[in-house]
């Protein structure tokens, strides 16, 4: 809210007395230390779809995801799956080459 009526005064769409009552109510009902109805963090779903997808599917290791993201295996692990390591196929380290008959 505060930047959108910081903007709106920018733009013109306000007048300098307007913006400042507005700033009044806003600071008058709490709005400057927290926003109204704040908004519930989001799970990021899709991402760890495809993490699954390129460990359970593409057989990727550990190794291999840290090389495609930049980072650290803790990281690949804290940042990348929502579940503990006991059910974590990125830790089971799946390689590549199998052996064919």
């Amino acid at each position: 809210m505060q930047a959108l009526l910081s903007r709106a005064l920018v733009v013109g769409r306000i007048t300098k007395a307007h913006n400042t009552r507005l700033w009044k109510l806003i600071s008058m009902h709490g709005y400057r230390r927290c926003e109204p109805n704040g908004f519930r963090l989001e799970q990021a779903g899709l991402l760890a779809e495809m993490v699954r997808v390129h460990t359970e599917k593409l057989e990727f290791s550990l190794d291999d995801l840290c090389d495609l993201l930049g980072i650290e295996a803790e990281e690949v692990r804290l940042l990348y799956r929502p579940y503990t390591a006991s059910e974590d196929p990125v830790a089971k380290q799946v390689p590549h080459l199998r052996l064919v008959e």
